[in-house]
């Protein structure tokens, strides 16, 4: 095993509790998601001594979150795609949640791309079906307003929604629209940039950060277009849940997982990350000549429970 770095992510204050509980309870299976978690896990079956079929699933572009450790100086690039190579051999399976980041995971850290198994996120539900019935209790949906554009994401960088606030600005100056954006900032101090760049650009009164909803699905169900403008993903769920709720949706080609998600555009306008004029053309196009919602529900029934949890069954 590749010793633990000096300075641990906070993950490894787990590994004695799950060491005790493999070493107890012997459990036939564990599914485990995020690297550091994976990593954990690896590790306290060997330490247990335990029979435990152990699944590792990662949800991101390793690469990216690689080169963002990199760019902060962090230890953590120096070490993880080396943990990753040693541990993850170990695992009953490996599983990405797109083909981009399986194969984005084989790049980085040598493993082969064959012995891993994509598995989509189970994403679309009856319970999300219901939520989108539900109204939305914000004036912008009140009859005859405008189209409402609509973000939904944490409040950081990699979801890039500076250029999704450009982009509004120059669907502003063609026709009259409103953007929303769902989701709070943990910590990272966006916010506050956000509705600075939105004063700049003369929409501030057009542009709303609500913060967090626990039921984004009833403004996916009214909006005009969902926008999703990050710099890089795993498999994007709230790009399913737009589709599910019959949403036009409109995403950067982002590795990994819109391109997939929207099968290189069948679905959705793919335009290149951080392209706001792209962004803009294409959100001006989709209110004008949005898909058929049953069309893009049919897509996101691809996206369900029942076979991801056949397949996740069939690892363990």
């Amino acid at each position: 095993m590749v010793p633990l770095p000096a300075t641990p992510p906070r993950a490894v204050r787990f590994l004695p509790d799950l060491v005790r509980y493999l070493s107890r309870e012997r459990p036939d299976g564990l599914i485990v998601a995020g690297t550091h978690y994976n990593l954990i896990a690896l590790w306290a079956k060997r330490l247990a001594g335990a029979q435990t079929r152990v699944v590792v699933s990662e949800r991101n572009s390793m690469q990216k979150v690689v080169q963002s450790y990199e760019n902060r100086d962090d230890w953590r690039w120096r070490h993880t795609t080396r943990l990753v190579a040693d541990a993850y051999p170990s695992a009953h399976a490996i599983v990405a949640n797109s083909h981009g980041v399986a194969a984005d995971l084989a790049h980085c850290t040598g493993l082969h791309v064959d012995t891993i198994k994509t598995i989509y996120n189970p994403i679309v539900s009856r319970a999300l079906e219901e939520k989108a019935l539900q109204a939305v209790d914000h004036p912008w949906f009140a009859p005859d307003m405008p189209p409402v554009v609509l973000g939904v994401g944490r409040l950081h960088p990699q979801k890039d929604f500076g250029t999704l606030i450009k982009a509004f600005a120059r669907v502003r100056s063609q026709r009259d629209a409103r953007l929303i954006i769902l989701g709070d900032d943990r910590g990272h101090a966006v916010r506050d940039d956000l509705l600075s760049l939105a004063a700049h650009l003369g929409v501030s009164n057009d542009v709303d950060l609500p913060g967090f909803s626990s039921n984004p699905f009833s403004f996916m169900a009214k909006a005009g277009v969902f926008v999703l403008s990050s710099k890089y993903e795993g498999c994007p769920n709230a790009l399913v849940e737009a589709l599910a709720c019959g949403c036009p949706v409109v995403s950067t080609r982002c590795p990994h997982g819109p391109d997939e998600i929207l099968e290189e555009g069948k679905f959705g306008t793919l335009i290149d990350v951080g392209d706001d004029k792209a962004m803009a053309l294409a959100i001006i196009s989709t209110l004008d000549a949005p898909r058929n919602p049953e069309f893009l529900r049919e897509r996101a029934a691809h996206f369900g429970f029942d076979p991801a949890v056949e397949k996740y069954l069939s690892c363990i």
